[in-house]
């Protein structure tokens, strides 16, 4: 197992990062993304031991469904979505403790008020006439209204239309609900005794209208059962089901918000030799797909994509195409889903992970996106023997990510240390290949200090870093460097650099959670394409974890003061948690 997990998890295991990680919370680095709670169940790289749990009915056995939203043993009543709007969260909280109090007055002056919201919303006019059309076993009507709830969804991935404004919140017992960032008006996506079934790496839609996981029987004798399941954020209604051979272990969708891609392992020969398998599965048909990928999909059907050791991979912001960089094949490439024809942008990738495109295209309509060549940060049109240019030269294990406004990306190269501390730098756009062909300055951001007196405590170590949505703000999480450890009291730090004015905003240390330590914390570079922790007007961001005086773990938001405001303590909002993702709108 230790080889197979070191196999797909490629050099990263021996930055500082990882030692300072093992430190701190004394959680073994895990393979490419698979979940820390996993890990102990894991009898060799193929799946998962059964434990105890009881009182939950087995996974279906059934072949991949679309399109129905109806739970297990539910009422076709239950097809219904809920509210469309942000603020029908709450009216459908306010609704049930009416009808609990008796105040039905009331609960039909709420009721009357979330049928209005609902028929302001086209996913959720068209989930009502599904569920009409089913009701009155009007088939064609149904699959009308199933094309118009297709066309909903990746209109408004285009144009968002919705503001959620939501937490996704994964329990430590396998649960999962959402709720609003103070906690209230929570909406459970699963059972609420979720013994026998465990929920892992939920996550959201683009438009936050659906949310992806995976499922785990542990009461099943196949150490593999397990389940990707797509369902409705508004009720947790199930949309997609299907099984897999093997446990999906990250989740990211396309930007249409009709597909969703996954990883997991895959039995690369008749040794079984593991590697890491690239697959999606289709939620909605895409009218801009084209018609080779919608077929390829057909009706919720599992399909390879591609495969290696480790595997990371970006989804192009414009079309179908992924650039994925493949480590035991040595080489960074393009390539359509429909055919899997590819583009190799490089044959010699440098010591890096996910690979990025800029959101924007350049200013003659170029689509690029940026990876590392050798020892070079590099901006690469996304075509054969397309333009590139070198960004800054790197030193060592890099990571990046681009701003979502594609004018900035954040660098950090671990062999370029300054006593210990990691060098996190940005480099600023506007990104084109007809400027200046010298690489570009980098503006430090925290942990470089070239010229730091040796009377001063050393520099903290950067473990993971997000761009805020408005691209102005880089959150930073830090950690104390190796030569600080002992007399520091062991905790990590949330920074939030301002690219605009310069200021660093420090808050309070904390103890992540385990699950944040050995799945998302490792590989945050891939998680920040998929993930997001800031709420999206940028003025405030979650984690789980603890405060370094308080025994209660959980799911904590921060708000960012402004410049000169004051700065108020993290809020626990949902005790227990073990990971948190906000919605994406």
């Amino acid at each position: 197992e230790a080889q197979d997990q070191h196999s797909m998890a490629g050099r990263s295991g021996k930055s500082h990062a990882t030692w300072l990680i093992l430190c701190l919370c004394a959680v073994p680095t895990l393979g490419f993304l698979v979940p820390s709670t996993l890990r102990a169940r894991f009898s060799d790289a193929s799946g998962l031991r059964p434990h105890g749990g009881a009182g939950i009915p087995a996974l279906r056995t059934a072949p991949p469904r679309i399109g129905a939203t109806r739970r297990r043993g539910a009422p076709l009543s239950s097809l219904r979505g809920s509210a469309g709007e942000a603020d029908a969260y709450k009216l459908a909280s306010q609704l049930a403790v009416a009808v609990e109090k008796e105040e039905y007055k009331e609960a039909a002056r709420l009721r009357d008020m979330i049928v209005e919201v609902k028929k302001k919303d086209p996913v959720q006019r068209s989930r009502d006439a599904i569920a009409t059309a089913l009701e009155g076993e009007d088939f064609a009507a149904a699959a009308e209204a199933k094309i118009s709830l297709a066309r909903a969804i990746t209109d408004r991935a285009a144009a968002p239309d919705k503001k959620v404004n939501r937490l996704l919140v994964q329990t430590k017992e396998g649960g999962l609900q959402t709720c609003d960032p103070s906690g209230k008006t929570v909406v459970p996506l699963s059972d609420d005794d979720p013994k026998g079934q465990q929920h892992f790496q939920p996550t959201w839609s683009p438009t936050g209208d659906m949310v992806a996981c995976t499922i785990i029987d542990t009461k099943a004798r196949d150490s593999t059962a397990s389940e990707v399941r797509i369902v409705w954020a508004s009720d947790g209604a199930t949309h997609v089901a299907a099984r897999g051979a093997f446990v999906p272990f990250y989740f990211y969708w396309t930007p249409s918000g009709a597909r969703l891609t996954y990883l997991t392992t895959h039995a690369a020969d008749a040794v079984q030799s593991r590697s890491v398998s690239l697959d999606v599965i289709k939620a909605f048909q895409d009218d801009g797909a084209g018609p080779s990928l919608n077929e390829l999909l057909d009706e919720g059907r599992t399909v390879h994509l591609q495969d290696a050791a480790p595997l990371y991979y970006a989804h192009s912001p414009r079309d179908n195409r992924i650039v994925a960089h493949l480590g035991d094949k040595g080489k960074v490439v393009a390539f359509e889903p429909a055919t899997l024809s590819e583009v190799v942008l490089s044959s010699r990738p440098g010591d890096f992970r996910a690979p990025a495109w800029v959101p924007v295209p350049g200013p003659k309509g170029e689509e690029m996106c940026v990876f590392v060549e050798g020892s070079e940060l590099l901006l690469a049109e996304v075509k054969e023997g397309g333009k590139r240019k070198t960004l800054c030269l790197t030193q060592g294990s890099t990571m990046f990510s681009v701003s979502p406004d594609g004018q900035k990306v954040a660098v950090l190269c671990e062999g370029d240390r300054r006593q210990d501390g990691g060098y996190l730098s940005f480099v600023e756009g506007p990104f084109e290949f007809e400027d200046d062909p010298w690489p570009s300055d980098r503006v430090s951001v925290a942990g470089a200090y070239p010229d730091r007196s040796s009377d001063l405590p050393p520099p903290r170590s950067v473990l993971a870093f997000f761009w805020s949505p408005d691209g102005r703000k880089l959150l930073v999480l830090t950690g104390p460097s190796k030569a600080d450890i002992e007399a520091s009291s062991g905790g990590l730090r949330w920074e939030v650099f301002d690219t605009m004015t310069g200021h660093t905003e420090e808050f309070e240390l904390f103890r992540p959670t385990a699950a944040f330590v050995g799945t998302f914390l490792p590989f945050f570079d891939q998680y920040a394409l998929s993930h997001r922790v800031w709420a999206p007007d940028s003025a405030s961001f979650c984690y789980t974890g603890a405060s370094l005086m308080g025994d209660e773990m959980g799911a904590f938001v921060q708000e960012v003061p402004a410049r000169g405001g004051e700065k108020k303590l993290a809020r626990l909002v949902v005790e227990g948690a073990d990971m948190v993702s906000w919605s994406p709108t």
